[in-house]
């Protein structure tokens, strides 16, 4: 039998002091943070899922969320059968709904995920794991970057069920989690946006699909757009100045046809210009079944031709965008 007290990690297993003593780890660390938001499960077309019962696929941030936006109003029907997922168009969804419960789990792994970020790069763990001075001022990019996807999740959350379980990477998640009404999340999320909204990188400075500070404004733009639904008191007057700090971010409407935004390569056919903040999707290092897979594939079928739109075929005809009926 094993002595409790002295096994050491099996296999290829990683401790945390073992990964942070390469100071590349953190790029990698907040990466996964951003491929939260697009892939459904640690491999390839959303295999070894983050979310449990529900598929990998199904369980694709993205999807759920467009899911959640478009399937509930006019916009979108759905036209197979999966579960209760017509329970959305039809509005006769329950607690129960897998697909509502999955997006409630994929918020809180999400932020989950960013916390864990916040905590290993705080200046305490940066010495502790002898981080090195000439790579802190990336890492500390990066932990701007993980507090904004933080809120950006929360504010997801806080949109679609109101009340949400919370937590920062302060929390003790063994002692349970304390729940947060809508207002006062939005006074944390706004909170934690003003305190990093002079810190992150300005518009249009970052790496391509990495967050920056316009994508911060127009985050806190429309929160206010909403505010009084989220918090009783309107903040028009905010929506408009943090809309005109986006719109004076430098973007510019491109010259390249309006296609060139959905091609593999807008991030160098000249669409890019107008882009706030992307998710970096592609069939190589992206491979889902959500996303803009989904969006893509999934509404061709029937006797439409896949060639037509692009792609090498069709899921069947997911949703019709009624509007353009």
């Amino acid at each position: 039998m094993y002595d409790v007290l002295t096994v050491e990690p099996d296999g290829d297993s990683l401790t945390e002091a073992d990964l942070l003593k390469d100071p590349t780890a953190y790029r990698g660390l907040i990466a996964k943070a951003y491929a939260g938001l697009m892939l459904g499960g640690q491999s390839g077309g959303d295999g070894n899922a983050d979310i449990s019962g529900i598929d990998g696929g199904f369980s694709n941030y993205l999807r759920l969320y467009w899911n959640m936006q478009e399937l509930t109003t006019d916009e979108a029907i759905i036209a197979w059968n999966d579960g209760t997922i017509k329970d959305l168009h039809g509005h006769v969804w329950t607690d129960g709904n897998e697909f509502i419960n999955a997006m409630f789990s994929r918020i809180n792994y999400q932020i989950s995920v960013c916390n864990e970020f916040i905590r290993l790069s705080s200046d305490a763990k940066l010495n502790e794991f002898d981080v090195p001075s000439d790579i802190r001022a990336e890492v500390a990019e990066y932990r701007n970057e993980a507090r904004f996807l933080r809120a950006y999740s929360y504010y997801h959350g806080m949109d679609l069920f109101g009340t949400m379980p919370f937590s920062t990477e302060n929390t003790d998640v063994a002692n349970g989690l304390e729940a947060i009404n809508r207002t006062d999340l939005f006074n944390w999320i706004e909170t934690e946006l003003l305190a990093i909204e002079d810190q992150i990188v300005p518009a249009g400075m970052n790496e391509y699909g990495r967050a920056d500070q316009a994508a911060l404004q127009m985050l806190l733009a429309k929160m206010y757009l909403n505010a009084e639904v989220y918090t009783g008191t309107e903040r028009n007057d905010d929506a408009l100045i943090y809309t005109n700090k986006v719109i004076n971010g430098g973007y510019t409407i491109p010259t390249v046809p309006y296609a060139y935004s959905f091609y593999a390569d807008n991030d160098s056919n000249g669409a890019q210009s107008e882009f706030i903040w992307t998710l970096n999707f592609d069939g190589l290092n992206t491979q889902t079944f959500g996303g803009t897979t989904y969006l893509t594939h999934a509404p061709v079928g029937g006797d439409m031709n896949p060639s037509e739109f692009g792609i090498n075929g069709g899921w069947g005809v997911e949703y019709v965008l009624l509007k353009n009926l």
